[in-house]
């Protein structure tokens, strides 16, 4: 795209896909033609972050909780896969995720943080998950 700028635009640009809402409020329409949410958790937690990943055979979600708060949250992740695990990149140690059901694209756990905690919880479709995406 190095040869398009917008000295050589030619009009307005087609955005006739778009869902075009005429009110500042977030109508039906509009939640109808979002994608669904990566994560759904039980109540507001403003202080949860988080980043989604998906790579060849898993789903990586890394989770901080930002207040000086511990967070416990049910939580529902999508994916795919039917192996939870949380990877701790300091000992680089392995665990299974306990009390995880997994149903409709979804795995549905507790998700529990400590003040600042951040955690790794990747879930695979394997016993062995690949570095390569």
């Amino acid at each position: 795209m190095p040869d398009q700028t917008f000295l050589t635009a030619t009009g307005p640009a087609d955005i006739s896909w778009a869902t075009l809402e005429p009110t500042v409020e977030i109508s039906s329409g509009v939640r109808a033609a979002l994608p669904s949410p990566d994560i759904v958790i039980d109540q507001d937690a403003p202080g949860l972050r988080y980043n989604h990943r998906r790579i060849k055979d898993a789903d990586i979600y890394y989770v901080f909780n930002e207040t000086d708060q511990p967070t416990n949250l049910r939580t529902q992740l999508a994916t795919t896969g039917q192996l939870a695990q949380v990877w701790d990149g300091d000992t680089g140690k392995i665990s299974p995720l306990p009390d995880v059901t997994f149903a409709a694209g979804q795995a549905r756990l507790t998700l529990q943080l400590a003040p600042w905690e951040a955690r790794v919880i990747v879930i695979s479709n394997t016993t062995t998950v690949s570095a390569n995406p």
